[in-house]
């Protein structure tokens, strides 16, 4: 019996993270069957956590040797810096972490418990392998890696979103290279910046790269779901306006409401049934509730927030097509044979609609006039996607996760 650990973040609200753990399993299932190897999984949060009320990454919980007035200004100053300093503000996050033993020592007896009698690691997917903005995952990648190289186990990262960008300048960018070229990382697939991902790992011969779908592409198979297709309704998912100013997509939060409420207006001036959603994260949730509030529309025409994968799954089956920001519910609605059109925050969307071989349909709010896009949108409604092609790129996340097989000890 061998004995697979699942990495990601199982406790997120946004629900695309969650749901490739589901989507990975099931095609490790499939494919251990069809090779006659009985296998097992552990399931590894890359934050540590075991359940969803723990906090995802409590720094300084205990100061230990740091006093609280050194707290005080180790986390006055990021806030003080960030905007002005970005370089110099990921420093002081690394060096938080550094100096901070009982984060660092917490996750690393988390990591080597959890490891321990494992024959694999698997990074799941999802947008992890980034040193920029929101959310440290250098540092606990860093840290998980580097257990299970003490321990001797591979590790495989599949289909995961590379951040577009390198920059050796800035301290996180450096920690993601050194991670990545660890000798235990045996293959990594990437969902989109393949380019990216090259300038980490080099021409180094000893790790297999290359370029695939996302897992969560098969989420009809996984689930037993047949399409829908007898919704005329627009799902229109909307994300916190935050996420713009935070990526310097060149546009502020009052633009992009604006924006989204003058699309809906022309769709339902013209006739158009729709509905907006969310992929379950509560700040995207509550602007769509208030969207709907400032425009005078009941709340009937927000679905509720999905608590669940399978939940998100359904909601976007029933539409006709999807308009939306979160790129797993555009790949969620490619799987169903959806139309789709997607607005980017920070390039990763844009990857997605040129591996479809439709990027006139992806953009960013900057780049296009409401009108503009509701032309798009008419335009998509009735569109079919070549199936030879379709199928095609969805087999290739299967090609990686059947290759990984040879590298389970």
């Amino acid at each position: 019996m061998k004995t697979i650990a699942l990495v990601g973040l199982f406790y997120d609200k946004n629900l695309g993270d969650p749901l490739m753990v589901e989507c990975v399993e099931y095609f490790y299932n499939k494919i251990a069957k069809e090779k006659g190897i009985p296998i097992k999984f552990k399931y590894v949060d890359l934050f540590g956590r075991k359940s969803a009320n723990e906090y995802e990454f409590t720094q300084f919980q205990n100061p230990g040797i740091l006093d609280r007035t050194n707290v005080f200004l180790l986390r006055a100053s990021g806030k003080l810096i960030r905007p002005f300093f970005p370089k110099l503000d990921e420093q002081i996050k690394n060096i938080k972490f550094q100096i901070n033993p009982n984060e660092k020592q917490r996750l690393n007896n988390y990591f080597k418990s959890m490891l321990r009698d494992t024959d694999l690691v698997v990074i799941v997917g999802g947008a992890l392998v980034k040193y920029r903005l929101i959310r440290d995952f250098h540092n606990p990648m860093h840290t998980l890696v580097e257990a299970a190289n003490h321990l001797n186990i591979n590790v495989f990262f599949n289909a995961v979103g590379i951040e577009n960008g390198f920059d050796l300048t800035h301290p996180s960018c450096k920690i993601v290279k050194e991670y990545l070229n660890y000798p235990n990382i045996k293959m990594i697939s990437t969902r989109d910046d393949i380019d990216t991902l090259k300038k980490y790992v080099g021409n180094s011969n000893d790790v297999i790269i290359g370029k695939s779908s996302d897992t969560a592409i098969w989420c009809d198979k996984v689930f037993g779901f047949e399409p829908d297709y007898s919704s005329e309704e627009i799902g229109i998912g909307v994300i916190d306006p935050v996420r713009f100013v935070q990526y310097n997509q060149g546009i502020t939060e009052g633009f992009y409401e604006d924006w989204i409420c003058s699309i809906i207006s022309q769709l339902d001036r013209q006739g158009h049934k729709w509905k907006l959603f969310s992929n379950g994260h509560i700040p995207d949730f509550e602007f769509a509730c208030k969207i709907a509030e400032k425009m005078g529309f009941s709340r009937d025409v927000v679905i509720e927030r999905p608590v669940n994968y399978k939940e998100l799954v359904e909601t976007i089956n029933s539409f006709k097509m999807i308009v939306a920001s979160r790129l797993h519910a555009c790949i969620i609605a490619y799987g169903f044979d959806k139309p789709i059109v997607g607005i980017d925050w920070n390039d990763k969307v844009l990857f997605f609609g040129d591996a479809l071989g439709v990027p006139e349909r992806f953009f960013k709010p900057k780049d296009k006039t409401p009108e503009e896009v509701v032309q798009i949108i008419e335009s998509s409604l009735d569109s079919k996607y070549d199936q030879k092609y379709r199928m095609d790129y969805r087999r290739t996340v299967l090609k990686y996760l059947e290759k990984s097989f040879d590298f389970i000890n």
